[in-house]
């Protein structure tokens, strides 16, 4: 796993570490992992058509490209907002559906996958919501 990352800058955090990351999904899932490198907040693919109502914060998107490579991108959040508790219900209920989402995409129809999926995590404040988003892949 190629890691990229940033601190985080000063009174915010990352969902997770790399460690809790690996634990979960394998050492070699995904293929990257981003802390904050890529950007700094989540933003929609200008390519996906029908996206979700977000009302909180994304902490996290799990990418799956056609070629089969996937990506994580966390992203950092305020302490305040999402603290220990946040933390917490990340490891134990993300992390087991990112897991799981993936294992998905490698099941017999993986062949056939001709679009760019995400697993999109937003943090409300009290819980986390998923979101399944994805569009057409164009190769340049």
């Amino acid at each position: 796993m190629r890691v990229h990352s940033i601190p985080a800058p000063d009174g915010q955090t990352f969902p997770c570490s790399r460690g809790a990351v690996e634990a979960s999904l394998g050492p070699d899932r995904p293929a990257w992992l981003s802390f904050g490198a890529i950007g700094r907040r989540f933003e929609f693919d200008t390519r996906a058509r029908h996206r979700p109502e977000l009302s909180g914060t994304v902490v996290a998107a799990l990418s799956r490209a056609p070629d089969s490579e996937s990506h994580l991108c966390l992203y950092p959040i305020a302490d305040d907002e999402y603290g220990v508790a946040g933390k917490s219900a990340f490891a134990a209920t993300v992390l087991p559906a990112f897991r799981e989402w993936l294992s998905a995409q490698d099941g017999p129809s993986a062949a056939a996958i001709s679009c760019h999926r995400q697993l999109i995590a937003e943090w409300t404040g009290a819980e986390h919501r998923l979101h399944e988003v994805q569009f057409l892949y164009q190769s340049t």
